[in-house]
């Protein structure tokens, strides 16, 4: 039999066998990454992201201008998309093509960056990671900003880990950590990231060159767009900043959609699901804690303080984020994308990490790993549990006084009738019960092997590994990894969203005045020749109040009913979605300025309740 060193030398002795691997996973991600950018339903976002993008580029508005469109992000957020159609031309296929092509310069950067620190073997697997896992590849074909701060993250931190960097590049990654910020506010931990680092491991000349250059970066950036900017950093901090809250609007109006109330239940299955859907870089993070061995002799200084220094950018990352979208209860079900904006680099902190864990760990870390391993089994099946529930539908033989009888049961009635439980409870226990079966399992496995092997390692350890294993097992099934979401639907989304531009181009003229209302996403906008909108449309209710001062109100990129009839009565051109339409044509007056000439094809295939036409309707006179 042979050994495991011998296993690891005859593959060494293949050409080019983790250069293989690592194409053959590539193109595995590449595959799903191009399916999903044509399947996956479209949002609100990727219409703004893009809209307003396009107009700040041509030249229509700028970022934070009175009365130009709502800026509630940075403005970079904004300005690369539209950099993006200027250069491809406008419209969804350019904004998730690009995002794939961002996606796959994240992958470059993740490769190189752990290939010079620990080997090419653990680069490849981060890439396999990348290539199995559905969400994740999902939220980076999106038109959204999860991809373009990926990419410039990771693309700052291979700039400045490792040893002897020139300083250009150590300058280099403090400009793209400013760039980060200034696309989006949430990820404004990351500045202490390079400075720090850079000190650290490079010395005082590169730490203070780093420092210079992210700080410049976002002092210029600010100083072009003050004082407006502020505005997004006082509405994002939880506590009040004097010096920031002069420069919020006092808008003294009421917003038509307000903050929904989550259960605490819901917002804790959310939690468990990242670490399904993130189940390789989440829970491998845990085990690297616990595991992780601080020793500069079996490490290298360069690797511990890359781990560390990692570890303190995660953690704050990771807090900042579980804050904004559970413990602010802003948006609950965000909290899976905003892990993407970082999880390149948990990955990166894993496995670079990954081959200095302890073999034997003391007994109580050995007691936290089985207790983990346990605890996540539980948390999985539990947020699983909605996937899961054909479970309870499986057929169970008929058995009385010991005899099968004829005919069958389905699993949750045989369990209701002998505890009394009801449908309601099994749907949840049974789903968890039986991941937690797996967990014991997966304990008694571990434990087993060290002990007939008479492996080196310990039974905890092997536990801990063998549990990754099975992760990344189910990661690609669509129970495990992509849960209760529709990742795709049978239609060409892009295919749809361009013939409905193109519907609509061939009846609104050029340099028309347009009035939109939807409230889906104002992709189709993308399609016309130079038309006239009214910017605060663009983020439909969101950006809708129900009073207020209308001058006050346009001015900072809002509307409402008031705005609406002014400019409903301006437009050359009315292009409504279903709900709205049926609305408009109960006013005497809509009706006496418009004419229906066209309606287009559903603007979202996979939404067949919400995705409406778009209905066209043109001035009378």
């Amino acid at each position: 039999m042979l050994s495991q060193s011998k296993i690891k030398q005859s593959i060494q002795q293949i050409p080019f066998f983790f250069e293989g691997l690592t194409l053959l996973a590539v193109m595995i991600f590449l595959g799903q990454a191009f399916y999903y950018a044509h399947t996956s339903p479209v949002s609100m976002d990727e219409g703004t992201y893009l809209m307003k993008g396009l107009l700040y580029l041509r030249g229509d508005y700028y970022p934070f201008q009175d009365y130009g469109p709502w800026v509630n992000k940075m403005p970079f957020s904004f300005l690369i998309p539209g950099i993006a159609q200027i250069v491809f031309g406008p419209g969804l296929r350019t904004g998730r093509y690009f995002s794939i092509f961002l996606s796959l310069l994240t992958m470059l950067f993740l490769y190189i960056t752990i290939h010079q620190l620990v080997g090419k073997k653990w680069a490849t697997l981060a890439l396999w990671v990348m290539a199995i896992s559905p969400m994740w590849i999902s939220f980076y074909v999106h038109a959204t900003t999860q991809p373009i701060v990926a990419c410039m993250l990771m693309a700052a931190v291979y700039l400045i880990l490792g040893d002897k960097k020139p300083l250009w590049q150590v300058v280099l990654s403090g400009i793209l950590t400013a760039m980060v910020v200034l696309t989006r506010q949430n990820m404004a931990p990351v500045v202490l990231f390079t400075p720090i680092f850079a000190f650290w491991q490079h010395g005082k000349r590169a730490g203070w060159f780093a420092s210079i250059a992210l700080v410049l970066t976002l002092f210029i950036v600010h100083v072009i767009y003050y004082p407006k900017i502020f505005s997004i950093w006082a509405d994002m901090i939880p506590f009040s900043i004097p010096l920031l809250d002069q420069f919020s609007p006092q808008l003294g109006i009421i917003l038509s959609k307000p903050p929904i109330q989550h259960s605490n239940s819901l917002r804790f299955t959310i939690f468990l699901e990242g670490f399904r859907f993130y189940f390789l870089p989440l829970v491998g993070l845990v085990f690297t804690w616990l595991l992780w061995k601080d020793e500069d002799r079996s490490h290298g200084m360069i690797l511990r303080r890359a781990v560390v220094s990692l570890s303190l950018l995660v953690i704050s990352l990771w807090g900042v984020h579980i804050y904004g979208a559970l413990g602010n209860d802003y948006c609950p079900f965000c909290y899976s994308g905003y892990i993407s904006f970082f999880a390149p680099v948990v990955l990166l902190l894993v496995l670079i990490s990954m081959d200095g864990w302890r073999k034997k760990p003391g007994q109580a870390s050995s007691v936290v790993v089985v207790m983990l391993v346990l605890f996540f089994s539980i948390a999985i099946g539990y947020s699983v549990r909605l996937s899961l529930r054909w479970l309870l539908d499986l057929p169970v033989p008929r058995i009385s006084n010991g005899q099968i009888l004829p005919g069958a049961s389905q699993l949750w009635g045989i369990l209701s009738f002998g505890s009394g439980a009801s449908y309601t409870l099994l749907k949840d226990l049974i789903p968890t019960l039986m991941c937690l079966l797996v967990g014991l399992l997966t304990v008694i496995s571990g434990f087993v092997i060290v002990r007939f092997n008479k492996s080196k390692t310990s039974g905890a350890y092997t536990t801990a590994i063998i549990f990754l294993i099975l992760g990344a097992i189910l990661l690609p099934m669509e129970f495990f990894g992509k849960g209760n979401y529709s990742l795709n639907c049978p239609a060409d989304v892009i295919a749809r969203t361009e013939e409905v531009g193109a519907q609509i181009v061939t009846v609104v003229k050029p340099n028309s005045l347009v009035y939109w209302e939807n409230d889906l996403s104002p992709l189709p906008l993308l399609y016309l020749n130079n038309v006239r909108i009214f910017p605060p449309q663009l983020n439909h209710g969101y950006s809708f109040f129900l009073q207020g001062d209308p001058d006050i109100l346009a001015k900072n990129g809002f509307w409402s009913n008031e705005l609406a009839q002014r400019w409903i009565e301006q437009a050359d051109y009315a292009l409504l979605a279903e709900p709205y339409t049926r609305k408009w044509l109960k006013s005497p007056i809509f009706l006496s300025r418009y004419d229906e000439v066209n309606f287009t094809s559903q603007t979202d295939p996979c939404d067949k309740k919400n995705g409406s036409p778009i209905h066209i309707f043109r001035r009378k006179d």
